[in-house]
């Protein structure tokens, strides 16, 4: 029988423990980028893309929440604007449109459709009034919900 040396064994350890540690960074890389979402995401109700046209049509008087749910960097506004759509019972007015950087050229179809004028900066309030864009808002931190409700109803 033929002796395998123990330099093999060795290498074979290095392999393996090697893999094993990619396998765990890799996962802990998924798991932050891919299970923590938007506040607004997990509160509001969503939207899709393709479904805006008939949503407007059965309730053409909305405030768009438009954001990326995987872009976690605006937890604190988010946080605050959630407050205060709770605060001033405004969530029915509300709905969330997911856009990322790879499909912010939805804008431009919004623009079009709705006579907007918005940038593709996100995340952005829509507030959209009979099938028409009236206002958009980038800064988010000073948003008063009281007051974009009061001019949807």
């Amino acid at each position: 029988m033929r002796k395998v040396p123990l330099k093999n064994y060795i290498i074979m350890s290095i392999i393996l423990i090697a893999i094993v540690i990619t396998t765990i960074f890799l996962a802990n890389i998924y798991n932050n980028r891919f299970t923590k979402t938007s506040i607004m995401y997990n509160y509001l109700s969503e939207i899709k893309k393709k479904d805006i046209d008939t949503y407007l049509l059965e309730k053409p008087n909305i405030i768009l929440y438009v954001s990326d749910k995987y872009d976690i960097s605006n937890e604190k506004i988010e946080e605050k604007i959630k407050n205060n759509i709770i605060k001033y019972n405004a969530k029915e007015y509300f709905v969330y449109l997911d856009l990322n950087d790879n499909n912010k050229d939805f804008i431009d179809t919004l623009n079009k459709k709705y006579n907007g004028h918005i940038n593709k900066q996100i995340p952005l309030i829509i507030i959209i009034e009979e099938g028409k864009i009236i206002n958009t808002y980038y800064e988010l931190e000073n948003v008063d919900i009281k007051e974009l409700t009061g001019d949807i109803k």
